[in-house]
């Protein structure tokens, strides 16, 4: 996830992540795990109505 990155304190853990990441495009083996994501809706503003759709933004499309 990229809060490892994100919170990786440690240089070394940088590079591990980057180094396996490269290694994975180079052979082109990518584990099925991924290939899974998190969607999490978001409200447009934090007083509507969470009950109701029409009150999240929609998914960016490009």
């Amino acid at each position: 996830m990229a809060e490892h990155l994100k919170h990786a304190l440690d240089s070394r853990i940088i590079r591990h992540i980057s180094v396996m990441f490269s290694l994975r495009l180079k052979y082109g083996f990518i584990p099925n795990t991924f290939c899974q994501g998190l969607l999490v809706p978001l409200l447009k503003k934090p007083t509507l109505d969470p009950t109701l759709l029409q009150h999240y933004r929609p998914v960016d499309r490009r």
